[in-house]
């Protein structure tokens, strides 16, 4: 197809624009749409600046990560200036700035046409890319440069402005770019024009096929041409094994290795002192198991987990000794044996006098409690003195241990106030003090015969009435008193009454 010097220049315009994507044969690594072309960036007398992927890798704060043209992700001061451009004989150039990234513009005057760069960038190292392009007279018998044709370049020097009428150049893709239909451009007159025919070219990225997937992870990127990048992630639990992304080469193969999806692992747990540590794996989602050796307690969780960051989840436990607790206050009595730890056994003893009553010793256990609770040391009592009264078998001021039950004897006509009640030792206090008191009358003053006894009560001092029934009167006292369990007087006698009638009647 015949093209046109403006559409020639559309062509190199466009050239000048993605040449920074192209590649020969040296790209470095980095972000996919910002390709470093050291060997292009060479042959165009440019000198790199750091290679970076992010502002992180600037040393210096006043620079930052951008895109350089041919060199790629570079370190750049954004604020550089570049010298101010002349503007070309029988020409013009307009700039939209004079800092890093902004473009100048060139165009000619009518009956000329431009050699050279129609547009030029500020770049990182302060300069403008290309050279100055010059206006130069239209001549009809010569072709002006070869039309560039994007990710490839001609056969003809860089340096020749124009080309006569015969005159034939070749066209090569790029390395990493596969060409598509007509690679040679002739310089022909025709309708008394000079001007290039062809190229009828295509520069296509060369495709790497797809990279591959990994197990326990995902693939990030669905092109597989030249300069593409694929980035690869793992599932929880797994960490990536290798570069987690690939480029596709200018060879048609991926960069590096297929990265490979591993398990995490945590690091071997320690075993805590006077314990162990079990588990049969430190990978993701693996246990432990801790244990104490006897005599120790864990403190802590029993058991922990191997999780997604890299770390058993929970605190470490520890083991700790198991002690028990001072056994308490123990009264009337002391321990023998200081030991508290796991197996010991201390020893209960009462003070003289004193009776237990419960275990003698107690054991720590592994619950770290005692074996038996603190027995009791039960005080003696003191064996009183009663008035007209004697213990059995036990003297005024003797001791009796604790529970023992003793009997009181009254002297003769003296009973206990508390009858059939036994007497107890109770921790030093008897449940109850028993009294000797008078006598009473254990039964009623003999009734006279015709007549009736009132007595209420037959306590000491109480007294008796005695009463005879009608027709009958008493002969003898009407009273007794109980005295010391005795009526103090005999019953009196009932005798019949006589009247003038009844003597009467029995003569």
């Amino acid at each position: 197809m015949v093209g046109c010097r403006g559409k020639v220049l559309k062509v190199l315009f466009v050239f000048l624009l993605q040449v920074g994507l192209a590649t020969l044969t040296d790209v470095d690594d980095g972000p996919d749409d910002c390709p470093r072309d050291r060997t292009e960036a060479t042959a165009k007398g440019r000198q790199c600046l750091r290679k970076c992927k992010n502002d992180a890798d600037c040393i210096s704060a006043r620079k930052r990560c951008l895109c350089d043209g041919l060199c790629g992700w570079s370190c750049v001061r954004p604020d550089l200036h570049c010298d101010e451009l002349p503007s070309p004989d029988n020409g013009a150039v307009k700039v939209t700035g004079e800092m890093f990234g902004d473009t100048a513009t060139y165009t000619c005057r009518e009956g000329y046409w431009l050699s050279g760069n129609r547009e030029r960038v500020c770049q990182g190292g302060a300069t403008w890319s290309g050279k100055q392009p010059e206006c130069r007279l239209k001549i009809g018998s010569m072709c002006m440069p070869p039309p560039q044709v994007p990710y490839a370049r001609h056969s003809a020097p860089l340096d020749k402005d124009d080309f006569p009428t015969d005159s034939m150049v070749q066209y090569t893709c790029f390395p990493g770019y596969n060409p598509k239909g007509f690679r040679t451009a002739k310089c022909l007159q025709y309708n008394g024009t000079v001007q290039w025919f062809g190229p009828d070219l295509r520069c296509l990225p060369r495709s790497c096929g797809p990279p591959g997937d990994i197990e326990h992870g995902v693939r990030e990127g669905d092109t597989f041409t030249f300069t593409s990048r694929v980035t690869y992630n793992c599932s929880e639990g797994f960490e990536i094994i290798g570069r987690p992304y690939r480029y596709c080469q200018s060879n048609g193969q991926w960069s590096g290795q297929l990265p490979e999806c591993r398990p995490v692992q945590c690091d071997k747990p320690a075993n805590p002192q006077n314990g162990r540590a079990h588990y049969t794996s430190v990978s993701y989602n693996s246990v432990v198991n801790y244990e104490c050796r006897f005599g120790f307690k864990l403190v802590g969780p029993a058991t922990r987990t191997c999780n997604a960051s890299k770390q058993w989840d929970g605190i470490e436990p520890f083991c700790e000794e198991i002690k028990c607790e001072d056994p308490g206050p123990f009264y009337n009595g002391y321990f023998e044996g200081r030991s508290y730890s796991l197996g010991s056994t201390v020893f209960f003893r009462c003070f003289e006098g004193m009776k237990m009553e419960g275990a003698r010793s107690a054991t720590c256990l592994q619950s770290g409690n005692w074996s038996n609770p603190i027995p009791k040391c039960l005080s003696p009592c003191i064996v009183p003195e009663i008035e007209q009264g004697n213990f059995t078998d036990y003297s005024p001021g003797a001791r009796v241990p604790h529970g023992v039950e003793i009997n009181i004897t009254c002297e003769p006509r003296y009973d206990v106030i508390y009858n059939a009640t036994p007497i107890s030792c109770n921790n030093g206090t008897w449940t109850h003090v028993p009294t000797c008191v008078p006598a009473r009358c254990r039964q009623l003053p003999e009734k006279p015969k015709y007549g009736i006894v009132i007595a209420p009560k037959t306590d000491h001092g109480m007294k008796a009435l005695f009463l005879c029934r009608d027709g009958y009167q008493l002969s003898g006292p009407n009273v007794t008193e109980c005295h010391y369990g005795e009526w103090t007087l005999p019953s009196p006698v009932c005798n019949e009454r006589y009247t003038t009638s009844s003597r009467r009647f029995r003569q």
